[in-house]
């Protein structure tokens, strides 16, 4: 069982979730058809994801093989609450479906980068001190997300910001 106390308060994991969901809001969207199932396995996530897996749910189950525990009928039994790497499957370079399912733009390696730090930053530091590698603090980049923009139009505004 994950402590939530280790996320901070009530108010400050309030707060981390609402990020988190900007976050994925931007990526690229993908209409996934559930042939891919076989690639659903043990994932990696941070524990701040698994703690939402987690969140007023049954536990999740403890792997018995390669594939993923959560995965009922060919589908994930917790779809909205799936962690990052979960959400690109499909959508990035190099990890493209087979199967013919297409994103709505393909999102390089280097923005799935991007967006692995952005969630890893906010597992690791608390709200007040949240500074990306870029020199782009969390707010300005959440102003940045606020506005509507995928994360290519993000990762673009941010590189412009160091550049200065």
């Amino acid at each position: 069982m994950i402590d939530p106390r280790q996320f901070g308060t009530e108010e400050e994991i309030l707060a981390k979730i609402a990020r988190l969901d900007l976050i994925y809001s931007c990526l690229p969207g993908i209409q996934c058809q559930g042939h891919c199932y076989e690639c659903c396995g043990p994932a990696h996530m941070t524990p701040f994801e698994m703690y939402l897996l987690t969140r007023g749910q049954p536990p999740v189950p403890e792997p018995t093989s390669l594939v993923c525990p959560l995965l009922k009928g060919n589908r994930c039994a917790r779809q909205e609450l799936r962690p990052l790497i979960c959400r690109s499957w499909g959508a990035f370079e190099g990890m493209l479906c087979k199967y013919g399912c297409v994103p709505e733009w393909i999102g390089t390696r280097e923005e799935f980068a991007l967006a692995q730090k952005m969630v890893d930053e906010l597992y690791e530091t608390t709200l007040e001190d949240q500074v990306s590698f870029f020199g782009c603090s969390i707010p300005e980049m959440m102003e940045i997300y606020q506005r509507g923009e995928n994360l290519r139009k993000v990762f673009g505004a941010i590189q412009r910001k160091r550049q200065r």
